[in-house]
């Protein structure tokens, strides 16, 4: 074969080649698709979010992605991390690691979401609930997401999942000031506890119910800006109850000299009222020396009736 002759071989087979490849669709793996997330919190009007509706930046949530209709994780998707972008009453959310994406093949999915995120659940998805500690609440105030009816697949609008979130706990609210027989000097360094409530429990994130509540001791109140008229304000989130508790809320003035041998003044209010998950109990306190007298107000979180009670 003379040289000219086998250039123009190459030549035609080269441009064979080429039109064959140009010609042949172009064949790419089926992109995943992520999931997005944001949220808000539901039936709050406090400013802050243990107290309220919001999400401070780096807030940490945990995500489950779950079959269509039934409980089953779809692709490990459990307790995974993700975090708020940043704070308002919308939260953004991003993940700190592993990424959720929507099934492959178009399946759709159902996603549950609970605050505060927790590594090393273990047991049947069971969140350990301790309110013993009231100092930081926004690591007590416990929050869930499970709209058992939202579906989503990777050809959801936008990919956005939208998760509304609800307290599972209850929030108490006490405001002191003083009545006959004592001054607003008296209440100075006043203390208000919980005896006898409950302090832990068994949530079930797959259900959302509350369960085993155990180990009752003295609960501190956290001190918060008083309300205008009172001397002192504080609030706790506690365990709810549907049957009525055996407990007492004390409240111990401070005011006396252990040197001296003068005692404080203490005062104890007998509590057999019913606990509401979700619900905010507000009780105003006048400190008399005979007694005290509390005006009891149920809203925010849920808004329910008012009621007027005395204790002696």
């Amino acid at each position: 074969m003379n040289q000219n002759r086998f250039l123009i071989l190459t030549m035609l087979f080269i441009s064979a080649t080429i039109v064959i490849s140009c010609s042949r669709p172009e064949i790419t793996p089926d992109k995943k698709i992520e999931a997005q997330f944001s949220s808000n919190i539901l039936i709050m009007n406090s400013p802050a979010k243990a107290a309220g509706n919001v999400w401070d930046a780096s807030d940490a949530i945990g995500i489950y992605m779950y079959a269509e209709a039934t409980l089953d994780v779809v692709e490990d998707i459990k307790n995974i991390k993700y975090i708020t972008d940043d704070g308002g009453t919308v939260g953004s959310f991003k993940p700190t690691g592993t990424r959720i994406y929507f099934p492959d093949n178009g399946d759709k999915v159902r996603f549950m979401a609970y605050y505060p995120q927790i590594d090393g659940i273990q047991v049947n998805d069971i969140y350990p609930v301790n309110v013993a500690d009231q100092s930081e609440q926004e690591v007590i105030d416990l929050l869930y997401s499970f709209n058992t009816s939202a579906k989503y697949d990777k050809k959801s609008p936008d990919r956005k999942v939208s998760l509304v979130f609800d307290h599972q706990l209850t929030k108490i609210q006490v405001n002191v000031k003083a009545g006959e027989g004592l001054s607003n000097s008296d209440l100075q360094d006043i203390v208000v506890s919980f005896s006898g409530f409950n302090t832990t429990a068994d949530f079930n994130l797959t259900n959302g119910s509350l369960n085993n509540p155990e180990a009752p001791e003295d609960i501190d109140m956290l001190k918060i800006t008083a309300k205008e008229g009172y001397t002192a304000s504080f609030e706790a989130i506690v365990l709810p109850s549907t049957e009525i508790p055996t407990a007492s809320i004390v409240f111990d003035l401070k005011n006396g000299n252990p040197g001296a041998g003068i005692e404080s003044d203490l005062f104890t209010w007998d509590f057999n009222n019913t606990l509401n998950k979700s619900t905010r109990y507000i009780y105003n306190v006048t400190i008399n020396r005979s007694g005290i007298v509390v005006e009891a107000t149920i809203n925010d979180w849920i808004p329910t009736d008012e009621e007027d009670i005395d204790a002696k």
